[in-house]
């Protein structure tokens, strides 16, 4: 059983800032399991046993080579992924038999509407945080094209929805500082 897919998964990542109020970027690449070509905030899973932020601790020095310090708390995201299926009759047909036993399927959508199936759940909670040692650098090549500091009014067009609503609640305030 895969996490994300067969059951909800829990991961999440981090805002790290600097002090020139821009935030650290990773390009997802092909070995993620989704939305490679979009820039996301750094992260991952939470494991089994785990607290959720040694968790991303751990993802930071795994990812980027640096100790970092968790500073705040954001709300998490709750990251459904949907993929549109095909128009087809035949497919849907086919789909649908498939999918029914799972109790995805819609039949009565079968006209020329958009269809969507939900293929990967994830519940994404949302930190802030500092480099407390290290410089930041790509540990992770299979997973990541690129790295880079982004003001935080100037952020990359395809950014990851686990990304845009924490820093819009960052920047609305809507945070908790940690002592």
């Amino acid at each position: 059983m895969k996490k994300g897919k067969d059951y909800i998964g829990v991961g999440g990542g981090c805002l790290i800032l600097n002090d020139k109020d821009e935030i650290l970027l990773i390009k997802r690449a092909g070995e993620v399991r989704n939305e490679a070509g979009y820039w996301s905030k750094p992260g991952g899973g939470v494991k089994f046993g785990e607290k959720a932020e040694d968790a991303m601790v751990r993802e930071m020095k795994e990812e980027l080579g640096v100790e970092v310090k968790i500073t705040g708390l954001l709300p998490h995201t709750d990251h459904v992924i949907e993929k549109q299926k095909r128009g087809k009759r035949s497919f849907l047909e086919e789909e649908c038999n498939e999918v029914k036993r799972r109790e995805r399927c819609d039949l009565e959508e079968r006209g020329n509407k958009k269809r969507f199936e939900k293929i990967e759940h994830w519940v994404a909670l949302n930190f802030v945080a500092e480099i407390v040692s290290g410089e930041p650098k790509n540990m992770e090549p299979n997973k990541c094209d690129e790295i880079a500091w982004f003001p935080l009014y100037k952020l990359p067009e395809k950014i990851t929805q686990t990304t845009k609503e924490p820093v819009k609640d960052y920047l609305a305030g809507k945070w908790i500082k940690l002592i």
